[in-house]
């Protein structure tokens, strides 16, 4: 287990951690979550796990970008009864936050 980054997310304190299926069962069927009463988003270490996707550095950015959205989502207040929190538009929004920071930029409102 290490500890990637320590993040704000709303104020509140969340650890960035990067493990591995042996050291974290929760990992065995996805490549990342985030833990709301721990505080904390673990991804899984891509170098260990087996992946058949060639930009493996390019994904990786995804699954935190994924689970920070999950986190934002929570510390909202918008977790529990929201049906648009779902797994499909929390990874809609992972994909699509490198696009809007882009367009965001380029029309300078951000």
């Amino acid at each position: 287990m290490k500890i990637l980054k320590e993040v704000s997310v709303l104020g509140t304190e969340y650890r960035i951690i990067e493990s591995n299926c042996d050291n974290d069962p929760l990992l065995k069927n996805n490549f990342g979550y985030t833990d709301y009463t721990s505080k904390k988003i673990v991804i899984t270490d891509f170098r260990y796990e087996e992946i058949e996707i060639e930009d493996v550095a390019k994904y990786r950015k995804q699954v935190i970008r994924h689970e920070l959205i999950h986190a934002f989502l929570c510390e909202s207040g918008l977790h529990e009864n929201c049906k648009w929190h779902n797994e499909e538009m929390v990874d809609w929004l992972a994909i699509q936050a490198p696009k809007l920071q882009k367009i965001f930029k380029e029309t300078e409102y951000i």
